[in-house]
């Protein structure tokens, strides 16, 4: 069968990706094959005016171009690559879709990786809502593996990679203005100075079971840094992130007046590794509505180390 070549065009409409449980959409594709049955090269574009994935937010229209290479004796698949295009975003993904010994149905394993994203358009499929909470461009690394079973998309999905995102801003005004209080303090500046600004985000993250856990995440801004670990349920959107925020200036500089000057005798208690403050800090609850504290436990069993 190896030497039975074939070669031709193909088109077909309206595939309902809800047979995939968690995605829906109709999806339209054309293209050009050729080759012998066991390695037929396929070339060709797809067209779904409305994908969305269940768990997430609005519909957006995908569109995507792809090489690839089909057995056409047992339809393994090696893609090569395909550039998946959506909003203002693309992602690049290149991998293998194979079938399991001793197992029904086809594994998916492929690298993904998109340069110059945007976040938005990314959380537009993830976020509930359909409006994302920040802006900022993205990149990202990520190996994505899709098993074969019954369960939903989100559940049986795993990532394992890394991101940066530069240049974020919060959609929320009043999110926005607590990070640029925060920027302002952690610079030692009273009042507002009237420049805005721009937060960079960088983690290692790992989804799998439908929660989201990150072994590094950071988040900066002038004047101040947070470094935290933890994770975040996709399902039930709880947050719980332990880490430190550094910030440039004496906790005494972060305020005025007969404040600062209270805060003097105990700015040795978070002064750490050069940073001016280093507080130990916990973010819990709802995404919707987080929870920001100070884990006093660490921060007092850190003073007792150094008196020591």
């Amino acid at each position: 069968m190896r030497w039975v070549l074939l070669s031709g065009q193909y088109t077909f409409q309206n595939a309902d990706l809800s047979v995939f449980r968690g995605l829906s959409g109709l999806l339209s594709s054309e293209g050009r094959y050729h080759g012998a049955l066991d390695h037929i090269v396929v070339q060709g574009s797809t067209d779904t005016p409305d994908f969305a994935v269940e768990i997430g937010g609005a519909p957006v229209h995908l569109r995507t171009d792809f090489d690839a290479v089909v057995d056409g004796t047992d339809g393994d698949t090696y893609l090569q690559p395909v550039k998946a295009r959506f909003l203002h975003s693309t992602v690049v993904a290149a991998g293998k879709v194979e079938g399991i010994p001793g197992r029904e149905g086809k594994l998916i394993s492929l690298q993904v990786s998109a340069r110059h994203a945007r976040i938005q358009d990314l959380m537009r499929l993830a976020v509930k809502g359909g409006h994302p909470p920040m802006t900022g461009v993205v990149r990202l690394k990520s190996l994505f593996e899709l098993p074969p079973s019954r369960q939903d998309i989100v559940d049986k999905l795993y990532l394992k990679g890394d991101f940066e995102l530069n240049n974020a801003r919060f959609t929320d005004p009043s999110v926005q203005n607590k990070i640029e209080a925060l920027s302002r303090r952690g610079r030692g500046i009273q009042g507002k100075d009237g420049s805005p600004v721009a937060s960079d985000f960088a983690g290692q993250f790992r989804l799998q079971h439908a929660d989201m856990s990150f072994n590094q995440l950071s988040f900066e801004v002038p004047g101040g840094k947070v470094s935290l670990q933890g994770d975040y349920g996709l399902r039930s959107e709880q947050l719980n992130f332990r880490g430190e925020l550094k910030l440039q200036a004496k906790l005494s500089q972060t305020t005025h007046g007969i404040k600062s000057f209270l805060l003097k005798p105990i700015d040795p208690l978070f002064h750490r590794g050069g940073a001016g403050t280093v507080v130990p800090i916990k973010v819990e609850g709802q995404r919707s509505h987080p929870r920001f504290g100070i884990e006093w436990g660490r921060l007092l069993g850190r003073k007792k180390n150094q008196k020591r």
